[in-house]
């Protein structure tokens, strides 16, 4: 069965985020940013016997074919992406249609099973006509190393991407912490993937606090082809947004995910959440033009190195909406006046307090 979500008629805030760059022929270009609409996916549907929910990552292939992917580890139903469309304009979201559930599967051809796999990222590629999907990994013994593997339209195993072993899970002096590895991916062509740790590495620096920490993580470009790192450039994640109410509470900021502009200029999205408060989102806009690269550097403790620069293009706080556990972002249709669209997806963990939010916004000048 297809399910039409149908919301209150949209709010359209015309309070936007702006940045500015410049263009090819050096001039300085205003880049502007409008909320158009928020939906709210219900929690406990079920689509196909599949459990809606844990939608970490969204994209887009073509007309109004829309893609999710769920980090269900086979917990409440097995790995799977959706396939839906999504009907909107510059007036709001007016629905959202599942249309298909796909089941990932392992080199065996076999379905995933209870934590096998910790699905979070999802990017199509056109050349290939293919999915490319990471995870996260260092949950259980077991499944111990975060990767990106292709698959195809089917879900099927096609091959999986070479990536630098400093991204693994060692020890407490190096390598990956839990819960740290691949929230998010990126293409620039058909053959350039990037990719970034969701926190810094053991030997990189700390987790983001309320006060200002040392918090680098490592954007990542490689050839999908050779497995070649092309770059490596540093992204300082921004201090956790609120301070805890209790002292001793849990707090998170980190990054979640990457849409690439051209082969300088990326959007990097970073996701806070603070026990008891809640979460801030905020979307900036990166040039790596200036930064050092740090493809063979073993340790960014004991270098000096130039970070990419950032500059906020959206801030989740500024549209008076309560705000969930977002996490992914992708492109879409142009609007009718030429602005491009950007959707926004929240992972809501399977939980009954928290909700899978929809969001859509109008970007000119980008």
């Amino acid at each position: 069965m297809n399910l039409k979500f149908i919301d209150f008629l949209p709010i359209v805030f015309t309070l936007f985020c702006s940045c500015s760059h410049t263009d090819k022929n050096n001039e300085q270009v205003d880049t502007k940013v409008t909320f158009i609409d928020k939906k709210v996916i219900p929690n406990n549907y079920y689509y196909k016997e599949t459990l809606v929910g844990g939608l970490s990552s969204i994209e887009y292939v073509h007309d109004s074919s829309w893609y999710f992917i769920s980090d269900d580890r086979s917990e409440y139903s097995l790995s799977r992406l959706y396939n839906f469309e999504v009907d909107y304009s510059l007036q709001g979201i007016d629905s959202v249609i599942f249309k298909g559930v796909i089941y990932l599967k392992n080199e065996q051809g076999n379905r995933f099973d209870f934590d096998d796999i910790d699905p979070e990222s999802l990017r199509f590629n056109k050349s290939t006509n293919s999915f490319f999907f990471s995870s996260e990994g260092g949950r259980t013994e077991g499944n111990t190393s975060p990767f990106i593997r292709e698959a195809s339209l089917t879900g099927d195993f096609v091959r999986e991407i070479t990536v630098p072993a400093q991204f693994d899970f060692y020890n407490e002096k190096k390598g990956l912490r839990k819960n740290g590895a691949f929230e998010s991916l990126a293409f620039q062509n058909d053959s350039v993937l990037w990719f970034v740790n969701e926190l810094p590495l053991i030997e990189d620096g700390e987790t983001p606090q309320f006060e200002k920490t040392n918090s680098p993580v490592r954007l990542t470009k490689i050839n999908i082809n050779t497995g070649e790192v092309l770059g490596q450039f540093v992204y300082m994640i921004e201090p956790v947004q609120a301070k805890p109410i209790e002292e001793d509470g849990f707090s998170i900021n980190s990054v979640v995910e990457l849409l690439c502009l051209d082969s300088n200029h990326l959007l990097v999205m970073e996701r806070s959440y603070i026990l008891g408060v809640g979460n801030y989102v905020k979307v900036f806009k990166i040039s790596i033009e200036n930064a050092t690269d740090v493809t063979l550097v073993k340790s960014l403790l004991s270098e000096q190195y130039v970070p990419v620069d950032k500059e906020l293009l959206i801030d989740f706080s500024d549209y008076n909406e309560k705000i969930d556990n977002v996490e992914g972002m992708a492109f879409g249709k142009s609007f009718a006046d030429g602005r491009k669209s950007l959707l926004c997806i929240s992972d809501n963990n399977f939980s009954d307090s928290q909700e899978t939010q929809l969001w859509l916004f109008a970007i000119e000048g980008l």
